[in-house]
């Protein structure tokens, strides 16, 4: 990829334990989410290929918690994105 430009970006959050209902009876248990992105991008701007990988641990993420049961994140994603764009920037 000779003239192409690459950046990598990683981002990492935490979410702590928490309750969904004022009773504060179920609690949901606290995450973490390492996600990271390769990105090169053409000399004229016009293509960009990203590599990337969300939720890198696979760890297993509940958004919610309550009587009916659970609402789960996704697990380990792995994708390529690819952009065109006609304008170039």
């Amino acid at each position: 990829f000779s003239g192409w430009e690459g950046d990598i970006n990683v981002d990492w959050y935490r979410v702590a334990d928490s309750f969904n209902r004022a009773s504060n009876e179920l609690e949901t248990p606290g995450y973490h989410l390492l996600n990271a992105k390769f990105i090169m991008t053409s000399p004229e701007k016009t293509w960009r290929i990203a590599l990337f990988v969300d939720n890198v641990h696979d760890e297993t993420v509940i958004y919610e918690h309550n009587e009916v049961g659970f609402r789960l994140g996704r697990p380990r994603t792995i994708g390529i994105d690819l952009t065109y764009d006609l304008n170039g920037r």
